[in-house]
């Protein structure tokens, strides 16, 4: 018999609770079951847990993600980006794990529109993004079968590689030298 996502997100849940009252911050037990409770497709569970554990813990980088990316794994692009939008204004800092999360939920939530919005806010946020944020970003757009959106996105990594082509070409000669 196979157990389900949800009854192991339960006993995280327990456990973490019980963690709790013994007067410990369990926050880690709490992501985890958040990003469980996500996969069973609980994504509202995961929501209601997120809002009451954050009434009594001061809500972290690492809750919020986790929150997004239950939220991302159904699709859930307005939740997603709800909380998004309460973490930025709360001053919790974002992380790119947090835009990769948001561009996921976009992606699989129909609001390919606010891909490149994404990857915009993270770059004037002063964040770059990373190789995965650009992959996830893609791979929305090719599956809504914005073509210029892809364009953009893949113009911006050609760039990256070819300043990174430019910063180790000094190097470039030693490596070409060894090898031969």
């Amino acid at each position: 018999m196979q157990v389900r996502q949800a009854d192991v997100a339960l006993e995280l849940l327990q456990e973490a609770e019980q963690v709790n009252k013994r007067g410990h911050s369990p926050p880690a037990l709490y992501c985890t079951t958040l990003i469980a409770l996500g996969r069973a497709g609980e994504w509202k569970a995961a929501l209601d847990i997120f809002h009451e554990v954050t009434s009594y813990l001061e809500p972290t980088t690492f809750l919020y993600n986790s929150a997004i990316t239950a939220c991302a794994m159904n699709g859930r692009s307005n939740e997603a980006m709800l909380l998004f939008d309460s973490m930025y204004k709360s001053g919790v800092p974002t992380t790119s794990v947090t835009y990769g999360a948001v561009l996921d939920a976009c992606g699989r939530g129909g609001k390919h529109d606010k891909v490149l919005y994404v990857l915009n806010l993270m770059e004037s946020h002063g964040l770059q993004p990373t190789p995965i944020c650009y992959k996830i970003a893609f791979r929305g757009l090719l599956v809504a079968k914005d073509w210029g959106g892809a364009m953009e996105v893949f113009s911006r990594v050609r760039f990256l590689l070819v300043y990174l082509f430019i910063a180790l070409s000094p190097h470039l000669n030693i490596v070409i030298a060894w090898y031969i």
